[in-house]
């Protein structure tokens, strides 16, 4: 493909490298910016480079923009085909000339090492960030994580979430891997809380879920089971499920609370604008997490930020949760750990105004991170060896590797077993079906033959009539005479 300029669309286009002043240009690479947790990350990268004096250009694959582009960024849009789209690439490249661009969708795609070898022919670093648990591929069952590994050495440098991710790519061998956390999302940065949260003993506690409206990683249904368990102790308790639809609707969460009658404690609220869900954030006592798997989920930082203990399922590897008292752990399904630890936490006013200072405090490092600086030094300064593998974050790997094998297997197995019964349900369906249709063709062979016989005397009486009708014609006949009846005299 030649001139490519048609393969992309500029939204307040920025200026050539040919023309621009010193300022250092980088690109930030991901399908779209709607709603959602990888892209208020984005979002927060773009306000963070721009007031650091970088010129940053959004590349996505459509316009679905949700957020807004502060100052010094701007929008470019590749169209067309996948060919369409690398060509176009490579022309964003040519053009703008950036010294680095951050890759945010190597755990979802696999036409990123194109992408990563363009960039690296125009002496462009490429930069990825994985955003999810080094398991997750376990758990959904899928080759994503060997594919990183095999197409790995086309990227410069990589960005993990956890400590724990960092330790296990580099004791697969990868050098160039660094552990950054996230830095804090736009709706941290409405209200910095300073105070811990109170909470009257024996109250009717105010409980807030958001996220992606999502049963294979998210776990909503457990968010209904253990509202279940917490109105028996807590019949005031009352449960804001906040979020768009993913693979479960709003509609079918509703569902599960009619069937619980749960009507009068728990409210779904489809997605929702920044400033509505820092009211949610505001109004609630506890937060809930249920989530099986998580990279750095932003929303327990936002809960802590707004001084929310958290009750969640456990995910040791995560940065919040490490030495983080406003953060209670339970384990995996345990949903009547889970309600009992929100009924802990709502009668006990002095444990409450423990954890939500402990959380503040926690979320507080995230908030005093110099982002800038260390943006700054991972785009332009060489990397630093990673610190030595700690065997304790080796141990979590096993046990989550072991987890989600286990689980995945155990849905395979229940997959399996639903399939086998379906088959059998399906084989016993058409053997009555055979059935069915062997009696309907002897039927049918009967009718044919009666069809048969049917139309072979009807061919005799019409070759009889017509001998007939020759013979009168032809004026040969003779009077036919027919016996006398009985009883009756011969005229």
């Amino acid at each position: 493909m030649g001139d490519n300029s048609e393969a992309y669309t500029s939204h307040e286009k920025g200026t050539p490298s040919s023309s621009r002043n010193a300022k250092k240009t980088i690109f930030i690479k991901y399908p779209n910016l709607a709603v959602g947790g990888v892209q208020s990350v984005i979002a927060a990268q773009m306000s963070i480079l721009t007031k650091a004096d970088y010129e940053v250009i959004l590349v996505l694959n459509d316009d679905n923009v949700s957020y807004p582009l502060p100052v010094g960024a701007h929008l470019e849009i590749l169209r067309g085909n996948a060919q369409n789209r690398l060509d176009a690439w490579s022309n964003l490249l040519k053009v703008f000339n950036p010294s680095s661009y951050i890759d945010h969708s190597i755990l979802y795609r696999r036409d990123w090492p194109e992408y990563a070898n363009r960039a690296r022919a125009c002496g462009v670093q490429s930069v990825a960030w994985l955003h999810s648990y080094l398991a997750r591929s376990i758990l959904e069952f899928n080759t994503n994580l060997s594919f990183i590994h095999e197409n790995w050495d086309h990227l410069d440098k990589v960005v993990v979430l956890s400590a724990t991710d960092r330790d296990y790519y580099s004791a697969m061998g990868h050098k160039n891997v660094i552990f950054l956390p996230n830095p804090p999302s736009l709706l941290m940065q409405v209200k910095r809380r300073q105070a811990a949260r109170t909470i009257h003993e024996q109250s009717a506690p105010n409980l807030l879920w958001a996220g992606r409206l999502n049963q294979s990683v998210k776990q909503v249904s457990d968010l209904i089971l253990i509202m279940v368990e917490i109105v028996q102790s807590l019949p005031g308790a009352y449960l804001n499920i906040v979020g768009p639809a993913s693979d479960t609707s709003s509609d079918q969460v509703r569902q599960m609370v009619a069937e619980n009658e749960l009507e009068a404690h728990v409210s779904v609220h489809n997605e929702v604008a920044n400033l509505e869900l820092a009211c949610f954030y505001e109004q609630a006592d506890i937060y809930l997490a249920t989530s099986v798997i998580e990279g750095f989920p932003m929303s327990l930082c936002e809960a802590n930020s707004y001084g929310l203990p958290i009750v969640m399922y456990e995910l040791p590897w995560l940065w919040i949760a490490e030495a983080n008292p406003g953060i209670i752990p339970v384990t995996q399904n345990d949903v009547t750990a889970a309600a009992e630890n929100v009924v802990k936490l709502a009668s006990d006013p002095v444990a409450y105004k423990r954890a939500s200072l402990g959380g503040l405090m926690k979320v507080s490092q995230l908030r005093d991170l110099d982002f800038h600086t260390t943006y700054q030094q991972l785009l332009d300064r060489a990397l630093e060896p990673p610190p030595p593998i700690d065997p304790v974050r080796i141990a979590h790997i096993l046990v989550s590797i072991d987890r989600y094998y286990s689980r995945t297997c155990l849905q395979k197995s229940a997959l399996l077993s639903e399939y086998s019964s379906r088959a059998t349900q399906l084989t016993a369906y058409a053997d009555r079906i055979l059935e069915k249709n062997q009696k309907l063709q002897k039927e049918n062979h009967k009718l044919y033959a009666e069809l048969v016989s049917y139309r072979g005397v009807k061919r005799s009486a019409r070759l009889l009539a017509g001998a007939i009708m020759r013979r009168l014609k032809s004026g040969k006949h003779r009077t036919m005479r027919f016996p006398p009846i009985p009883g009756q005299l011969v005229v």
